[in-house]
């Protein structure tokens, strides 16, 4: 249906508005391409160029403590798998020859540990304790899975960063990429889709004011 001058300037007006006070087709923009990259570091373990982050470490013997490490005996131990035990050396003993106890677990790599407190080791993916993933997320993370909705830092309407607040995730982000190649930078499938969905909602923001 025709519409006069006036009221195409009108909603047009609104339009604009609209997207001055809230920029909607950035804001659903945004939350993809943060959902994208997260899925792509911590469910699929890829680097920005689409190939895996790596493979797990299958060499290096080490001593973890269960009370701090991600496999403390405070938490349940994974079905099936050993765990770590709270007293166990290289020897298989529980306490040194002088009766004391040991307060640290030996494992035979990174690998094994990330078994046998129930991590997946098919591929690297960057999840462990669940603080690196809940930084970048900016959410909580309760479980391996990404939460319902990884969200940027909004800045203003017309600005949305993904970012590491906490030093300790900065130092991590910068050690892991590093060790192996650039890790957390939008790839351009990634870019490419943000831009494709900023354009196509913007088109819908006008279509649905009948313009």
């Amino acid at each position: 249906m025709a519409i006069t001058q006036e009221e195409w300037t009108k909603r047009h007006r609104q339009v604009l508005k609209n997207l001055v006070t809230n920029n909607r087709p950035l804001q659903i923009a945004a939350r993809t391409a943060m959902k994208d990259m997260s899925i792509r570091i911590f469910i699929d373990g890829r680097k920005t160029d689409g190939s895996l982050i790596g493979q797990y470490d299958t060499k290096t013997p080490f001593y973890v403590n269960p009370k701090t490490s991600a496999g403390s005996v405070k938490k349940s131990k994974p079905k099936g798998r050993e765990g770590l035990l709270p007293t166990k050396g290289k020897t298989g003993e529980h306490v040194f020859k002088n009766g004391k106890e040991h307060k640290t677990t030996y494992v035979n790599n990174y690998k094994d540990y990330r078994n046998r407190i129930g991590k997946p080791i098919d591929k690297v993916n960057l999840v462990l304790s669940g603080d690196l993933q809940s930084d970048f997320c900016n959410a909580k993370i309760v479980s391996d899975k990404l939460p319902p909705n990884p969200s940027p830092k909004k800045v203003t309407a017309h600005e949305y960063i993904i970012t590491l607040s906490r030093k300790e995730s900065r130092d991590k982000r910068e050690g892991l990429e590093d060790k192996y190649g650039i890790i957390f930078h939008s790839s351009k499938e990634e870019v490419a889709k943000f831009i494709k969905i900023a354009d196509v909602e913007l088109r819908s923001e006008f279509a649905k004011a009948g313009l």
